[in-house]
């Protein structure tokens, strides 16, 4: 594994000791694991000590937080992107031009 290409984060459920939360930090890749929220790492391009690549670790109580906290990570991962496609070459192309657009919404 290399820390430009790969990454280990780690949502554990369940009761767990101070002990089972260092394991969860240790285990996070690339170190030092950090407690998420939040799955994004936004860095302030001043500070030398912020490093985005690291990995994340998150100790949940219970299956129901799992499900909310599954949401999380897709809807930090994949917040709202706009993409405008436009056909440019094509041998077909429908005679009414609006439908020759299209725009894609990923929630």
């Amino acid at each position: 594994m290399t820390a430009e290409n790969d990454r280990v984060n780690i949502v554990g459920v369940g009761h767990s000791s101070p002990q089972h939360e260092e394991w969860l930090k240790l285990s996070a890749w690339p170190q030092d694991g950090i407690e998420a929220p939040s799955f994004i790492i936004e860095c302030d391009k001043n500070d030398p000590d912020c490093n985005p690549d690291v990995g994340w670790y998150c100790r949940l109580d219970d299956w129901e937080d799992f499900i909310e906290t599954v949401d999380d990570i897709f809807a930090d991962a994949f917040s709202e992107i706009l993409v405008n496609v436009e056909i440019q070459s094509t041998d077909f192309t429908d005679p009414k031009m609006a439908n020759n657009f299209c725009t894609l919404l990923i929630y």
